[in-house]
């Protein structure tokens, strides 16, 4: 009976003496999760995609607003979800919940901003070395059987090409392949006339990628959970040939 009164109490603004607002606990947050179906605004996804959370990996409570009238409490917290098929899901949540005399209980779970996928970010890094591979089959073609030294000649190939002084000439690669982290990579790149390679690895390894990459000369791309190792030569470098190929 004491419980309930008190319980009834917490709609007041001054909490009676012998009562203390309980709080939701961060387990209690993680159990709740687990089954919910999430509509999530993937990054570089066009169209937002339903996620069936599996496990909830990761979650760090940033803020909580606690409605006192309503006896209510939302859960401001950053989340790492898996979901289907091996993938794990990075963003924010708002999680409310409400009090009744038998606890907390879920009330609705809002996901905040745009999240990042595991196997988005993985599909992202093979479709830009896949590019990559393309790009220095046509540079090659331009000049004289050479690859470019560098990602800059392929995005500005004025400086790299003999007689590519036209600025309206198309260029090989877009600009954005020169940034060294992208979509839960950083990329590591080494080129010479007769070889380049360019390896991909996850910044947080598990949760914005599960696998390394890496594609070269030979047309080939590699993956695996453990790290690609460049292997340098006198006019650039390879993959390990020892990691498996996709």
């Amino acid at each position: 009976m004491a419980r309930a009164r008190c319980v009834a109490a917490l709609g007041l603004l001054v909490v009676p003496f012998g009562c203390s607002r309980p709080v939701v606990t961060e387990d209690k947050v993680k159990a709740d999760l687990v089954g919910q179906e999430l509509q999530l605004r993937v990054a570089e996804l066009p169209a937002p995609a339903l996620f069936r959370v599996k496990m909830v990996k990761g979650l760090t409570v940033t803020k909580r607003m606690t409605a006192k009238k309503e006896g209510a409490d939302s859960v401001f917290a950053t989340t790492q979800l898996e979901g289907g098929e091996d993938d794990v899901l990075t963003g924010d949540l708002r999680i409310r919940y409400k009090l009744f005399d038998q606890g907390w209980q879920l009330e609705s779970v809002e996901p905040l901003g745009t999240w990042n996928s595991l196997r988005v970010n993985e599909a992202m890094t093979i479709r830009d070395i896949r590019t990559m591979i393309s790009a220095q089959a046509a540079y090659q073609s331009a000049n004289r059987a050479n690859y470019a030294s560098s990602i800059r000649c392929l995005v500005k190939p004025s400086g790299c090409l003999e007689g590519y002084t036209n600025p309206d000439l198309p260029t090989f690669l877009s600009p954005e392949m020169e940034q060294p982290t992208r979509h839960g990579y950083t990329f590591e790149y080494d080129g010479g006339v007769a070889a380049f390679a360019l390896v991909g690895r996850p910044v947080q390894p598990g949760i914005s990628g599960a696998r390394t990459f890496c594609g070269d000369a030979t047309g080939i791309i590699r993956g695996q959970r453990s790290d690609i190792r460049l292997r340098p030569g006198q006019d650039g470098s390879s993959c390990d040939p020892a990691a498996p190929p996709l």
